[in-house]
């Protein structure tokens, strides 16, 4: 299991930070950004014992064949959000984000780039809007989301570039891989679109977004169209 611990100073860039720093986690202190990747049982189970989080949340963080979801807890709040984590696959890979009160703790099993990017970009490039983690959760979420549109829009270059060449024959094997990436990027958009409307309305006294509900709304337009 790898982890990765950042902290979101009072510049509102990010910073690395250490399993101690997340050991004297507190609500009232600086936001905290960990990123789990090949997560283990056992040893998820022992990072967050002295959060004592609800045990439905570890369990549906470690499913992979769990479909999307969004669900308020006691200490957290749970989204598992469907992703392409290239444009060539056509299985479902999902990424886990458990949002407590001054920490965002993101769990997947295999390497995302985007997540990469943003601990780089917003070390020293790019500033949050916020001092929250809301607005790391923004980020990582808007991100995700126009990297999967860009994947729409190179399906859909690749779809005309076939029709234009059309000369008679069909190439069978090209034109049912696009019918099935195409099938698997509207699965993955709408079960985006569920968990983005359904974080707009959510109610939770821990984890407060109203602040970015004009930019997850903005998000959300995106994927309707």
């Amino acid at each position: 299991m790898q982890i990765k611990f950042y902290k979101l100073n009072e510049n509102r860039y990010l910073e690395l930070s250490s399993v101690k720093e997340f050991c004297e986690y507190r609500a009232d202190g600086d936001p905290i950004w960990i990123d789990i990747t090949q997560p283990d049982k056992a040893a998820l189970q022992e990072f967050f014992s002295p959060i004592q989080l609800h045990p439905l949340i570890l369990e549906a963080s470690l499913e992979p064949s769990a479909g999307s979801r969004l669900a308020p807890y006691e200490k957290a709040l749970f989204i598992k959000l469907p992703i392409q984590v290239s444009p060539n696959r056509d299985e479902h890979s999902f990424l886990s984000v458990i949002c407590l009160a001054n920490a965002i703790v993101t769990i997947h099993t295999s390497q995302i780039p985007v997540l990469e990017s943003i601990a780089k970009e917003f070390s020293s490039a790019v500033r949050f809007h916020t001092v929250s983690t809301s607005a790391i959760l923004y980020q990582i979420i808007d991100r995700l989301i126009d990297e999967d549109m860009v994947y729409a829009l190179e399906t859909s270059h690749e779809i005309e570039s076939l029709e234009e060449s059309f000369d008679g024959d069909v190439d069978i094997d090209q034109a049912l891989m696009l019918k099935r990436r195409l099938a698997h990027l509207s699965i993955t958009f709408e079960e985006q679109h569920h968990c983005l409307a359904a974080l707009q309305t959510v109610e939770s006294e821990f984890f407060d977004i109203s602040d970015f509900r004009e930019y997850f709304h903005d998000t959300l337009a995106n994927l309707e169209y």
